[in-house]
């Protein structure tokens, strides 16, 4: 499946407003607010910006239409982990967000946020 750099973004969100933010509190809970109404505001940019970046670009990640395989994209992060990291992705969001840890059910359920 192809997607829209706008419904990655949509489905990012949603999978952190349904999945992230119920479990966590406090400080971390605002910071995950504030990251989401900034990427809100700034989404438009933040994407014209990836569209040129080399490496993307370099990757194919993004076609010229503007799209994202997001079936490729899965299936590779779910690889690399796999490969790498012991089937977890760990982030480590510094002292504004934290650390958190992904399994391949998490990407799951974020593909299934964008698809809609």
């Amino acid at each position: 499946m192809k997607a829209s750099g706008e419904q990655v973004i949509k489905g990012v969100i949603a999978y952190v407003e349904n999945d992230v933010l119920p479990k966590i509190n406090g400080w971390q809970k605002i910071s995950f607010g504030i990251a989401i109404s900034f990427i809100q505001r700034k989404s438009t940019e933040m994407l014209a910006d990836l569209k040129t970046n080399k490496l993307v670009q370099t990757l194919g990640l993004i076609s010229e239409d503007g799209l994202i395989d997001i079936d490729t994209l899965l299936s590779s992060v779910i690889d690399s982990m796999n490969r790498y990291s012991g089937g977890r992705l760990e982030v480590d969001g510094g002292a504004m967000f934290g650390k958190f840890s992904f399994s391949e059910q998490d990407l799951h359920k974020i593909y299934s946020f964008i698809k809609g």
